[in-house]
Parts: structure tokens; sequence; C-alpha cells
């Protein structure tokens, strides 16, 4: 075996240049999928946070009735609340996050917030401030064509 591989030199160095590589290529890939999540579980610790979570309930609150003005505090916690979920549409739209994992987590608040999001783009639309989250309307639109693989969502008609 030892006369094998020493009349082989070549195909030895060649064999252990190869495992070389895949290991690289291997710890490159494990490399990009822990700062994919790592960049999944900053984004949702944002979008949890109090402030943030405090813009959508006065959305919420607020839609159907009258919307807060310019100016107003509310008016800001609405914008960074939606901000936060334009975020998150740019990170699945640019892969840096799985749509899957996002939608599987995110998929009951997105279809809920749809309309009075909707609502208040058109709200701030009268008030001649253009929309600034494209990805936003991508990502609740992609929400309401997800089909949750949950149980909670089985007996739900594709929306």
């Amino acid at each position: 075996m030892f006369s094998w591989l020493g009349q082989n030199t070549d195909l030895v160095a060649l064999f252990l240049a190869v495992v070389g590589l895949l290991v690289s290529l291997l710890t490159v890939w494990i490399s990009v999928q822990q700062a994919r999540l790592s960049a999944y579980t900053r984004i949702h610790e944002m979008l949890i946070s109090p402030e943030t979570a405090k813009g959508r309930r006065i959305l919420f609150q607020t839609y159907g009735k009258t919307l807060p003005a310019p100016g107003d505090d509310a008016w800001d916690a609405i914008n960074q609340s939606l901000a936060m979920y334009d975020t998150l549409g740019v990170y699945v739209r640019r892969k840096i996050v799985s749509e899957r994992l996002v939608l599987s987590a995110w998929f009951h608040p997105l279809c809920a917030i749809h309309e009075p999001a909707q609502a208040w783009v058109d709200h701030r639309a009268r008030h001649n401030v253009r929309n600034p989250w494209p990805s936003l309307t991508w990502l609740l639109d992609r929400a309401e064509r997800y089909h949750a693989k949950q149980g909670c969502c089985q007996d739900l008609p594709a929306g």
C-alpha cells in the first residue's frame, strides 16, 4: 500500500487538495447560514420590541377611524413599525433571510396588518408623503399567498 502511495503522490496530493477545498466550501456555507440566521434573529428582536409593537398597536387601534397626522407621535410610531416590516421585506427579497422562515413565523401578523398598512400608505399619500416602503407591499402580498403548513392554518382557504 505504501508503495502505491509513493508511486501516486500527485494523485494523493490532488485528492487532499479536493478534500481541503470541500472542507473550505462547507465552512463558508455554514458561515453564510449562520450569518443569515443571525440577521433574522436581529430583525425578529427589533420587530417584537415594545417600540415597534406600539406602532402596530396604534395602527390597529386607529384603522377605520381617524389616523394620526404628521407631527403626531403616533405618526412616527406607525412609520417606524411599518419601516421595520419593510426592512424585513428587503432582507427576504435579497435572500439575506429565508423567506420560508420569515413567513412561517410572521404569516399571521403580516396578513393581519395588510389592510391597515395599505390604509396608512393611502393616508400618507393624502398628506403628500410618498410611500418609502416598496418591500413592505411585496412582503405583505407574499404573506397573503403563503400557505402555512402549521396546524392552525390547515382549514384556511388560500389567500
